[in-house]
């Protein structure tokens, strides 16, 4: 008599939620934690909390496991904490001493690799990784006579770096002021063609050679020797050959100078030269010291040399030499194109002709004042052709360029967040001339646009949506199947993972090849595409004709949290306190030429949950890297349906059953314990633990009871938040 395999667990060659059900079902906890960690010599260490094997490797009970954590991070908070593991290998016989030098130099052990891993016993397939790192540079690693200790980070940590780096000096810019050596060279990204000042501009370009007396019309002091020829000194003079001068002085120049014009003969070096009364003439010999402070400036009738400039260090896209302006005092003048020449490679520098009829302040041609400053439009860097000024673009790039990542360190989600109407219509740009953190930087940008970066459970960069539309609570997705082999199923932002069962159906007929019914993914293409299989690793499905009819659906069902899957007193429903106002206005559009946001919106607010609170609660909100006002109120509003919504946050600790749950993932709360009495709630995971002593999950994240959403409405009275809240502009 056939019957169905009750301990699947016991034969499983991959981990599944089917495989972690039937292990809680027969109160069985079939994983295992291990850890490998690759030793100075390229050998690998492999211990555990247990003598085991896995595979064909033996692990040796010789460490006690740390917690290990991801989270998406404080909503608002613009940072993103990376997991640390820190943990004591026995060597207590000695096993590890040819790998533990003398003394105190353990330079070799930085950088290793650390792997942990958790997964069904002997069955290496099955194994999956909760963390992968180096062991830290400070405090990786130490000894006692017993043991040693090893501090690993996560790999990804490596994106906590600052940006730029690049600055002003005299190698590069020898013609530069002194005060600018040290500030840093601006990266710019995005169009600033728009919303700037006035509808003039906005974008610095900064002058690079003023130190320069041809430029600058000013004086300098010089010294002067008595000698044969007479050799004037200036530290950094930048004159040259053939410049046409004026001599002064407060005392007495020596004997064979008079104060009168001359020209420059020689350079003898950065900071000495000699002079002659002709252009081209002989050297002037001087026969006296001389006394008190001479002076030389541009003669009367010298020539003017060009104002270079700097916009960025980075390449632009372009430069729009229409609009170029001269602020001098509170007015601002477009230089005309006939005074622009020499722009440099990828439209970084350019120069501007002075003294040049055409254009005049006042009755005189234009010459450069030092307290002249320049603005331009200009669109920067081309990061993803057509999507420059996409912010999902834009912070992918910072990541990659300066947080020093690669493609491969990112989802699916990127993409398709990317692509997202809400988010492609919105437009991005970034002035950085202040070291600023490249991952907080990222993620100050996403979350502009209500999104957020995390480290999901493949250790890639994900995208967690708060934009109301993306939520998933169970219910039924439209989905299109080609007509292929293996066929590629279509269902915008899926958040399928390999693995997980569906529910598939129709209102006519599927293609041949499907049924309606259960089937499992098999593989994920896209943030959007997938394959699938009749069961758990098996062969993917392909299709042919007839290609059906109708409407066709998936259905996943949600991870449901009942009771029995939540450790006796962990579990702690309480009202967000940080993040729940109900009135909120943006400032919005950094302008570097102002050095702050230069727009702000109107108020916005919820007036139901003000009347339900009793008081409004009135916050702020910046998006300095957004400029259109009808996307900043859009996210705005948005953001303030849900702030103002009586969040709940729970957080508990589940059986093992939860191992396979990811940050940003929907599960429903069924749980009636005491007070607390969730039936059937939408809950968003936003941090997730793992206990590997005890294979626990420790869960937290926001609990819907009071948040309506597409597919979700709450069965509770006095709901005034979620994405159908009334919010009203006030005027």
């Amino acid at each position: 008599m056939a019957s169905r395999d009750r301990k699947p667990y016991e034969v499983a060659t991959f981990l599944d939620q089917e495989i972690l059900d039937e292990m809680q079902e027969n109160q069985v906890n079939g994983l295992r934690a291990i850890l490998d960690i690759t030793a100075p010599d390229d050998s690998i260490i492999r211990v555990s909390d247990r003598n085991t094997y896995v595979g064909e490797h033996f692990y040796e009970a010789r460490t006690k496991f740390p917690e290990i954590n991801r989270t998406v991070g404080d909503w608002l908070g613009s940072n993103l904490v990376f997991s640390e593991i820190d943990f004591v290998i026995s060597n207590v016989d000695g096993r590890y001493n040819h790998l533990l030098p003398a003394g105190d130099d353990f330079s070799d052990w930085k950088g290793r690799p650390v792997e942990l891993k958790i997964g069904l016993g002997e069955i290496e397939e099955s194994y999956i990784s909760v963390f992968k790192g180096i062991v830290s540079n400070e405090g990786g690693f130490s000894r006692t006579v017993a043991n040693f200790r090893i501090r690993a980070r996560n790999d990804l940590a490596r994106v906590n770096v600052a940006f730029p780096t690049q600055v002003f000096n005299i190698a590069q810019y020898p013609e530069a002021e002194e005060s600018l050596f040290g500030d840093l060279i601006p990266h710019v990204f995005g169009d600033w063609t728009e919303s700037v000042t006035q509808n003039a501009a906005s974008l610095p370009a900064i002058v690079t050679n003023g130190a320069d007396i041809f430029v600058t019309n000013e004086q300098i002091d010089v010294e002067i020797s008595n000698g044969s020829p007479a050799v004037f000194t200036k530290e950094r003079h930048l004159l040259k050959a053939g410049d046409k001068i004026a001599l002064s002085t407060d005392g007495t120049l020596p004997n064979g100078l008079n104060e009168q014009d001359y020209f420059v003969r020689n350079i003898l070096s950065d900071d000495t030269f000699t002079v002659s009364a002709t252009l081209g003439g002989s050297e002037i010999d001087t026969t006296t010291d001389g006394s008190g402070i001479h002076r030389l400036r541009r003669a009367e009738d010298g020539d003017y040399r060009n104002v270079k400039l700097t916009i960025s260090y980075n390449a632009l896209e372009s430069i729009d030499t229409n609009n170029i302006y001269l602020l001098r005092g509170d007015l601002a003048y477009r230089i005309p194109t006939a005074n622009i020449i020499n722009i440099g490679a990828g439209f970084r520098t350019f120069e501007i002709i002075q003294n040049l009829p055409g254009f005049s302040i006042g009755e005189n041609p234009w010459t450069f004042a030092s307290s002249d400053e320049f603005l331009l439009k200009a669109k920067g860097e081309i990061i993803d052709p057509g999507y420059n000024d996409n912010p999902v673009s834009l912070a992918k790039f910072i990541l990659i360029n300066y947080g020093g990542l690669n493609e491969n360190d990112f989802d699916f989600s990127w993409i398709f967040y990317r692509d997202k109407t809400s988010v492609s219509i919105t437009k991005a740009r970034a002035y950085i001339n202040q070291q600023q953190d490249a991952m907080e930087y990222a993620i100050s940008i996403m979350e502009q646009v209500a999104l957020e970066p995390f480290i999901n459970r493949d250790l890639k960069f994900s995208i967690n949506s708060l934009q109301f539309d993306d939520w998933i609570s169970g219910e039924p997705r439209d989905v299109t199947i080609t007509i292929n082999s293996p066929a590629t199923f279509l269902s915008q932002n899926h958040r399928l993972k390999p693995f997980d069962k569906i529910i598939l159906d129709t209102n006519g007929q599927l293609p041949s090849g499907l049924v309606p019914g259960e089937y499992f993914v098999a593989s994920v293409t896209s943030a959007n595409t997938f394959t699938v299989s009749e069961t758990v690793n098996g062969p993917e499905i392909g299709t042919g004709f007839p290609v059906g009819f109708g409407d066709h659906t998936i259905q996943k069902t949600p991870f449901r949290v009942r009771n029995w899957d939540v450790q006796r007193e962990t579990f702690n429903p309480q009202v967000d306190q940080r993040n729940n106002f109900n009135r909120a206005r943006a400032i919005y559009n950094f302008l570097p030429n102002l050095n702050e946001n230069a727009f702000t919106s109107s108020y916005y607010r919820n007036q139901n949950a003000i009347n339900q609170q009793g008081q409004s609660e009135t916050k702020a909100l910046i998006y300095p890297n957004l400029y259109q006002r009808s996307r900043v109120e859009f996210f705005l509003v948005e953001t303030l349906k849900l702030t103002s919504a009586f969040r709940e946050v729970v957080s508990f600790t589940a059986t093992p059953r939860a191992f396979l749950l990811d940050v940003g993932d929907f599960i429903n709360i069924d749980v009636k314990i005491g007070s607390s009495i969730f039936e059937d709630v939408p809950f968003m995971i936003r941090d997730i633990g793992y206990d590997p002593a005890t294979l626990k999950i420790k869960i937290s994240g926001w609990a819907m009871t009071m948040i309506p959403f597409p597919n979700y409405e709450p069965n509770y009275a006095g709901t005034v938040g979620g994405f159908n809240a009334t919010i009203i502009e006030e005027t």
